[in-house]
């Protein structure tokens, strides 16, 4: 098979088949044209990141960040392998453009977030110290729906629905028991760490640009944990070269300490990657913005599942990723759409935290919000 093979019959020899494949001919050949002809990707040096931990309450919640950058030789022999990621991403860009055009009043979206924490007991003087012994651990699953509002005039809202833990193991199980069975305190929902002053399910006014360090009242949204208004979201440019260095911008305007100068700073590839996807997964983000995202993370050195693999929820989808030494954080698209599935953080192999995107979409309908506020 060579390289000017038909795009998407080599995707089509990765898909199950029990996946039709579509339908439009018309539209295969402006998916093909579009993918093929967009530029070779600069390619740049690996970065490592370390581990974040957030705290929220009494627990400590573990957020696996993206770390360094593997980067994958290209063959130079007959192309007889899957898709590689650049060009599988270039086909979710142009579908998720051409098919997604709607707007509305509102963008929402349904979240599942799971993460692996640790309860280090009372923090009342704040975070405890880097040699305090767990407790025990467990998994926190926190299920929320956004809506964010176009306009500055309507407000944004994280409606939690529920909270739920389980422990690890029956050592953990014990250890809960001793400490009082406390119920969980916090929702992390992608990078959010909500304190739960009400049992769900409870509403929180979101804010659209203030910058806070408090748990309680999280600014929404964020880039790679750098605020970032939903107006800068709307106004982001659709090429991705520009596209790019808009979102350095962001970054390097949040990070880099007055008295420095900015020239020669380099934004790591890890917060491009984490970038994208707080972009893709938790903004309203319009579709040409969402499909630029994916152009921009198609110029990265990433890897690619080699077919589809299934996230938490059954469904199939394709698997981009970065990763160095025990740390993985993975993308999950469904190249049918265009639309991310989930994002997952693995731990030495072990699927650590996940957040499930169960529907996105714009409306011009409110929310219906619950009696209780967070």
């Amino acid at each position: 098979m060579s390289r000017t093979t038909d795009l998407l019959a080599t995707m089509a020899a990765v898909r199950p088949d029990r996946l039709d494949p579509p339908t439009d001919p018309g539209r295969l050949e402006r998916v093909r044209a579009r993918a093929m002809s967009e530029p070779e990707p600069d390619r740049a040096p690996a970065r490592v990141l370390g581990r974040r931990v957030r705290y929220g309450g009494a627990i400590v919640a573990a957020a696996a960040l993206v770390a360094g950058l593997i980067v994958m030789a290209r063959p130079s022999g007959p192309d007889t392998g899957p898709p590689s990621a650049r060009r599988a991403l270039l086909v979710a860009a142009t579908t998720l453009q051409e098919a997604d055009t709607a707007t509305g009043r509102y963008w929402t979206a349904d979240l599942s977030s799971v993460t692996t924490a640790t309860y280090l007991g009372g923090t009342a003087a704040g975070p405890p110290p880097g040699t305090a012994k767990p407790l025990y651990r467990y998994t926190s699953t926190c299920d929320a729906r956004l809506w964010a509002a176009r306009s500055g005039r309507d407000p944004s809202w994280l409606v939690v629905d529920a909270v739920t833990d389980r422990r690890l193991s029956g050592a953990d199980e014990r250890a809960w028991r001793r400490a009082g069975a406390p119920r969980p305190d916090s929702c992390e929902i992608h990078g959010m760490s909500v304190g739960l002053r009400s049992a769900p399910p409870a509403a929180l006014a979101l804010r659209r640009s203030m910058r806070t360090t408090s748990q309680d009242e999280p600014t929404y949204p964020t880039a790679a944990s750098v605020p970032i208004t939903p107006d800068q979201i709307a106004a982001l440019p659709t090429d991705p070269t520009a596209l790019k260095a808009t979102l350095d911008g962001f970054w390097l305007n949040a990070t880099t300490p007055s008295a420095k100068p900015k020239a020669g700073r380099t934004v790591p590839l890890d917060v491009t990657f984490q970038q994208i996807t707080d972009l893709l997964v938790g903004a309203p983000a319009p579709p040409a913005v969402q499909a630029a995202l994916y152009r921009v993370l198609a110029r990265l050195p990433i890897d690619r599942s080699r077919g589809t693999v299934t996230d938490r929820l059954g469904r199939h989808g394709v698997a981009f990723w970065t990763a160095t030494g025990a740390m993985e954080t993975r993308l999950i698209i469904d190249l049918r759409t265009g639309h991310p599935l989930a994002v997952e953080s693995r731990l030495a192999g072990e699927l650590d935290g996940y957040t499930l995107i169960r529907r996105q979409g714009w409306t011009d309908t409110g929310p219906t919000l619950p009696a209780h506020r967070l």
